[in-house]
C-alpha cells in the first residue's frame, strides 16, 4: 500500500523499541481509566507525532453494522445465544460463587433491559454488541487516549448505526455497505487485505489453487 500511495506513514516498532510511561501519564490513565487499552502505545505516539491539536480518526463503531458476533454462521435473536457470547467474555472464574454472580448480574441486566423481548425488531446480538462491548470496552479506549489526542469518531450516530444494521444478513456479514463506501471515495484501498498481509489477488489466487 505505501508503494502505491502517496501515504504520510510511519511505523511504529513497539514490541522491539518499547517505551515506559511517565509517573505523570500513569496518574492520568490511573485518573481515567479502570481498564486501559494499549496505553503502551501513548510515549510512541507523543515521540512520532506533534501534540498540536492532534485528531484519530477511529472506525470502532462500525463494527456494529458486520454481525460481528454472529458473523460466521447467522444465529437466532434469543436469549440464550447473547448468553452464550456473556459467558465467554465474563464467566471464566473457576470458583463456583463468582460464576453464581456473574449468573445473576446477567438475568438482572436482561429484566432490566427487557432483553427477553423483541425491541424495535433489533437482532439481540446486535444489541449485546452495541450496549455491552461498546458501552464498556469503546470508553475505555477514548479514555485511555484521550490524553494524547482527540477523537474523531465518522460513525457516532444512531441513525448510522441503524443504517448498517438494516441490510440483509448476507450483506452486513461481507461488509458489503463499507466496501461500497470505499468504492465509491477511494476504490483502491479495496485492493489491499483487509487485517491480512494478502491482497485481493493473493487472496482469491489462493482459494483458487488451495489443494
Amino acid at each position: 500500500m505505501l508503494a502505491d500511495i502517496n501515504l504520510n506513514h510511519k511505523f511504529i516498532y513497539f514490541v522491539d523499541d518499547k517505551k515506559q510511561l511517565s509517573n505523570e501519564e500513569i496518574n492520568l490513565l490511573n485518573k481515567n481509566t479502570i481498564g486501559r487499552h494499549s496505553s503502551f502505545l501513548i510515549p510512541h505516539i507523543k515521540k512520532n507525532y506533534d501534540q498540536e491539536n492532534l485528531k484519530h480518526i477511529r472506525g470502532n463503531l462500525l463494527e456494529i453494522g458486520k454481525a460481528r458476533y454472529f458473523s460466521k454462521s447467522f444465529k437466532e435473536s434469543n436469549i440464550n445465544e447473547a448468553k452464550k457470547i456473556f459467558d465467554s467474555q465474563y464467566k471464566k472464574s473457576k470458583i463456583e460463587k463468582y460464576d453464581t454472580l456473574a449468573d445473576e448480574m446477567f438475568n438482572d441486566y436482561v429484566e432490566r433491559l427487557n432483553y427477553g423481548e423483541n425491541i424495535f425488531d433489533f437482532h439481540i446480538l446486535d444489541l449485546y454488541h452495541w450496549e455491552v462491548r461498546m458501552g464498556r470496552w469503546h470508553p475505555e479506549i477514548l479514555n485511555t487516549h484521550d490524553i494524547v489526542f482527540d477523537t474523531i469518531s465518522p460513525f457516532n450516530h444512531r441513525a448510522m448505526i441503524e443504517i448498517t444494521l438494516s441490510l440483509p444478513y448476507k450483506k452486513r456479514r461481507d461488509e458489503y455497505l463499507f466496501k461500497e463506501l470505499i468504492n465509491r471515495n477511494y476504490p483502491i484501498l479495496n485492493f489491499y487485505g483487509d487485517n491480512t498481509l494478502k491482497n485481493l489477488y493473493e487472496q482469491e489466487r489462493d482459494e483458487k489453487y488451495r489443494k
